[in-house]
Protein backbone atom coordinates (compact mmCIF):
# COMPACT_ATOMS: atom_id res chain seq x y z
CA UNK A 1 0.00 0.00 0.00
CA UNK A 2 3.14 2.82 1.13
CA UNK A 3 4.20 1.51 -2.18
CA UNK A 4 1.80 2.40 -4.61
CA UNK A 5 0.51 5.82 -2.40
CA UNK A 6 4.43 6.92 -3.24
CA UNK A 7 4.02 6.08 -6.82
CA UNK A 8 0.57 8.08 -6.82
CA UNK A 9 2.86 10.85 -5.04
CA UNK A 10 5.65 10.86 -7.44
CA UNK A 11 3.20 10.92 -10.47
CA UNK A 12 1.20 13.93 -8.87
CA UNK A 13 4.71 15.60 -8.15
CA UNK A 14 5.48 15.10 -11.88
CA UNK A 15 2.44 16.25 -13.20
CA UNK A 16 2.73 19.80 -11.01
CA UNK A 17 6.36 20.70 -12.01
CA UNK A 18 5.07 19.35 -15.81
CA UNK A 19 2.47 21.77 -16.04
CA UNK A 20 4.37 24.19 -13.71
CA UNK A 21 6.84 24.73 -16.51
CA UNK A 22 4.37 25.20 -19.14
CA UNK A 23 4.49 28.62 -22.01
CA UNK A 24 5.15 31.54 -19.76
CA UNK A 25 5.51 34.96 -20.92
CA UNK A 26 8.57 36.64 -19.82
CA UNK A 27 7.63 39.57 -17.32
CA UNK A 28 6.92 42.95 -18.31
CA UNK A 29 6.03 41.94 -21.50
CA UNK A 30 2.27 42.01 -22.65
CA UNK A 31 1.26 39.52 -25.09
CA UNK A 32 -2.08 39.61 -26.83
CA UNK A 33 -4.84 37.35 -28.16
CA UNK A 34 -4.30 37.45 -31.70
CA UNK A 35 -7.52 39.56 -32.92
CA UNK A 36 -6.86 42.33 -30.12
CA UNK A 37 -3.51 42.37 -31.38
CA UNK A 38 -4.56 43.17 -34.74
CA UNK A 39 -7.09 46.03 -33.53
CA UNK A 40 -3.79 47.60 -31.04
CA UNK A 41 -1.58 47.15 -34.28
CA UNK A 42 -3.97 49.12 -36.56
CA UNK A 43 -4.65 51.89 -33.97
CA UNK A 44 -0.88 52.58 -32.25
CA UNK A 45 0.28 51.80 -36.07
CA UNK A 46 2.67 49.23 -34.60
CA UNK A 47 4.14 45.95 -36.49
CA UNK A 48 2.74 42.84 -34.92
CA UNK A 49 5.20 40.21 -33.78
CA UNK A 50 3.74 36.30 -33.99
CA UNK A 51 5.50 33.98 -31.89
CA UNK A 52 4.69 30.13 -33.23
CA UNK A 53 5.38 28.06 -30.68
CA UNK A 54 4.44 24.21 -29.49
CA UNK A 55 4.34 23.06 -25.89
CA UNK A 56 6.63 19.93 -26.71
CA UNK A 57 9.00 22.66 -28.49
CA UNK A 58 12.25 23.16 -26.20
CA UNK A 59 13.74 25.74 -28.50
CA UNK A 60 10.58 27.64 -28.08
CA UNK A 61 11.32 27.55 -24.29
CA UNK A 62 14.39 29.22 -24.97
CA UNK A 63 13.76 31.47 -27.28
CA UNK A 64 11.19 33.25 -24.10
CA UNK A 65 14.19 32.63 -21.58
CA UNK A 66 16.97 33.95 -23.54
CA UNK A 67 16.20 36.10 -26.31
CA UNK A 68 12.98 37.98 -25.24
CA UNK A 69 13.57 37.74 -21.46
CA UNK A 70 17.27 40.10 -22.58
CA UNK A 71 16.50 43.58 -21.30
CA UNK A 72 17.72 45.01 -24.44
CA UNK A 73 15.31 42.87 -26.88
CA UNK A 74 12.45 42.99 -24.14
CA UNK A 75 12.52 46.90 -24.02
CA UNK A 76 12.62 47.09 -27.65
CA UNK A 77 9.84 45.04 -28.32
CA UNK A 78 7.91 46.83 -25.64
CA UNK A 79 8.48 50.09 -27.47
CA UNK A 80 7.91 49.55 -30.95
CA UNK A 81 5.62 46.29 -31.83
CA UNK A 82 2.69 44.73 -30.71
CA UNK A 83 3.15 41.05 -29.24
CA UNK A 84 1.01 37.76 -29.91
CA UNK A 85 1.75 33.96 -29.47
CA UNK A 86 -0.06 30.89 -31.10
CA UNK A 87 0.53 27.39 -30.65
CA UNK A 88 0.81 25.87 -34.09
CA UNK A 89 -0.25 22.86 -32.83
CA UNK A 90 -4.02 24.31 -32.41
CA UNK A 91 -6.47 22.72 -35.06
CA UNK A 92 -9.30 23.25 -33.03
CA UNK A 93 -9.59 26.71 -32.03
CA UNK A 94 -10.22 29.93 -34.60
CA UNK A 95 -8.51 33.19 -35.46
CA UNK A 96 -9.87 35.89 -37.92
CA UNK A 97 -7.24 37.05 -40.74
CA UNK A 98 -7.67 38.77 -43.23
CA UNK A 99 -11.55 38.15 -43.23
CA UNK A 100 -11.00 34.52 -43.21
CA UNK A 101 -11.34 32.16 -40.07
CA UNK A 102 -7.90 30.24 -39.36
CA UNK A 103 -6.88 27.89 -37.17
CA UNK A 104 -3.15 28.65 -35.43
CA UNK A 105 -1.79 25.96 -37.39
CA UNK A 106 -3.68 27.04 -40.50
CA UNK A 107 -2.35 30.44 -40.31
CA UNK A 108 1.37 28.81 -39.57
CA UNK A 109 1.38 26.84 -42.61
CA UNK A 110 0.25 29.88 -44.97
CA UNK A 111 3.58 31.76 -43.53
CA UNK A 112 5.39 29.27 -45.44
CA UNK A 113 6.75 27.83 -41.88
CA UNK A 114 7.99 24.67 -41.34
CA UNK A 115 9.58 24.11 -37.98
CA UNK A 116 9.50 25.94 -34.44
CA UNK A 117 10.39 28.08 -32.99
CA UNK A 118 9.44 30.67 -35.65
CA UNK A 119 7.88 34.42 -35.50
CA UNK A 120 6.08 36.15 -37.92
CA UNK A 121 6.22 39.55 -38.44
CA UNK A 122 3.59 41.42 -39.71
CA UNK A 123 2.48 45.51 -40.30
CA UNK A 124 0.27 47.37 -38.85
CA UNK A 125 -2.63 46.27 -41.01
CA UNK A 126 -1.45 42.62 -40.22
CA UNK A 127 -0.30 42.55 -43.70
CA UNK A 128 3.28 39.81 -44.03
CA UNK A 129 6.42 41.31 -43.36
CA UNK A 130 8.85 38.30 -42.68
CA UNK A 131 9.05 35.23 -40.89
CA UNK A 132 12.30 34.41 -38.52
CA UNK A 133 12.51 30.62 -37.87
CA UNK A 134 14.65 28.87 -35.82
CA UNK A 135 16.03 29.76 -31.67
CA UNK A 136 18.61 32.87 -32.04
CA UNK A 137 20.37 34.87 -29.37
CA UNK A 138 19.79 38.07 -27.81
CA UNK A 139 21.97 39.99 -30.22
CA UNK A 140 20.94 38.82 -33.55
CA UNK A 141 17.35 39.66 -32.32
CA UNK A 142 18.05 42.57 -31.17
CA UNK A 143 19.84 43.54 -35.25
CA UNK A 144 16.49 42.02 -36.79
CA UNK A 145 14.10 44.00 -34.77
CA UNK A 146 15.80 47.21 -35.49
CA UNK A 147 16.22 46.50 -38.70
CA UNK A 148 13.01 45.86 -39.41
CA UNK A 149 11.54 48.94 -37.71
CA UNK A 150 14.41 51.47 -39.88
CA UNK A 151 12.81 49.05 -42.72
CA UNK A 152 9.28 50.05 -42.00
CA UNK A 153 9.77 53.64 -41.31
CA UNK A 154 12.07 54.22 -44.72
CA UNK A 155 8.77 52.21 -46.22
CA UNK A 156 6.70 54.86 -44.83
CA UNK A 157 8.54 57.95 -46.08
CA UNK A 158 9.06 57.14 -49.21
CA UNK A 159 4.80 56.60 -49.49
CA UNK A 160 4.75 59.58 -47.99
CA UNK A 161 6.63 61.43 -50.68
CA UNK A 162 4.88 60.12 -53.31
CA UNK A 163 1.41 61.09 -51.83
Amino acid sequence: MNRTLFKLLVLIISFLLLTSCSKSSPDDLKWHNFEKAVKLAAKQDKPIMVDFFADWCHWCYELDRKTFNAPEVKEYLKEHFILTRLNADSRLRTIRYQGDLLSPYDLFMSTGSTGLPTVVFLDSGANFIYTQPGFHEKDFYIGLLKTLIESIEKVRAEQEGME
